[in-house]
């Protein structure tokens, strides 16, 4: 059943300043919000629908299939795949980010730590999940840290989340923050405590998922029309056809001759 967008009107900030490398955009800068006005809502042109995929990794039962349930809530399950390995549940969840039609693909591993490479394959975004109450599980996602760092950590945007976040004191996530910042400068990762049994940063997690993705989305864009447009001018120079011209005419007198 269809369900109302998460609408994402300005730029969500990270949960703690001090514990991201990611983009902290304040506002948007001029280039995207022009992009956004003259090209996405030209009159004349049909809004594209653009999406991202964002994985969920980590041990078992560390919370992944609750966080999704917990989102799940304002979204809804498209379908599940199987396969012999694992089994993989893939959900949607629609924003409207800046206006603009945005659609969230979750992929989770439902029962199995084992993820094959294809899984991270065209995410825009990587969660890796571990346990708040057993910090030991910070160990085991070393695994998947490895599989991202094998790949370009910088070109996907990588999420660190404590889940479970109603089972310690302020006092206790403040210390098992103070374990987490080498592990985000290797990832150049971003850190989000949530607690999926209260819904505690469940959606400004995902909205600040969904609002880098679709901003990396549109600075790729950009990139690629300005591409287009520097090549049809090194093709095509202004002046260009009267030299075409002329050179036509010349030859053409030359034959008379």
């Amino acid at each position: 059943m269809d369900t109302e967008p998460i609408l994402i009107p300005i730029i969500p900030t990270p949960y703690n300043s001090k514990l991201t490398c990611l983009e902290n955009y304040t506002q948007l800068d001029d280039e995207i919000e022009q992009y956004i006005e003259e090209e996405i809502f030209r009159p004349d042109r049909k809004i594209p629908l653009r999406t991202a995929k964002c994985v969920l990794v980590g041990p078992s039962s560390c919370g992944k299939t609750s966080l999704i349930s917990r989102l799940g809530h304002n979204g809804h399950i498209m379908f599940n795949e199987r396969s012999p390995s694992m089994r993989i549940d893939y959900w949607i969840q629609d924003f409207e980010v800046f206006r603009v039609p945005f659609k969230l693909q979750i992929w989770d591993t439902i029962g199995s730590e084992n993820v094959s490479k294809s899984f991270y394959r065209d995410a825009q975004a990587i969660m890796i999940l571990f346990d708040l109450t057993k910090m030991d599980t910070l160990e085991e996602i070393k695994r998947y840290a490895e599989d991202i760092l094998r790949s370009d950590p910088e070109e996907q945007l990588v999420f660190l989340i404590g889940c479970k976040k109603d089972l310690l004191s302020e006092a206790q996530c403040r210390t098992a923050e103070k374990q987490l910042e080498p592990i985000l400068n290797e990832l150049y990762a971003e850190y989000w405590p949530v607690s999926s049994l209260t819904g505690k940063n469940v959606q400004p997690l995902f909205s600040r998922v969904a609002a880098l993705s679709f901003l990396r989305i549109i600075h790729t864009e950009i990139e690629v029309m300005e591409s287009f447009r520097h090549e049809a001018i090194t093709l095509n120079p202004p002046d260009q056809p009267e030299v075409i011209k002329k050179k036509r005419r010349s030859c053409l007198r030359c034959l008379l001759i």
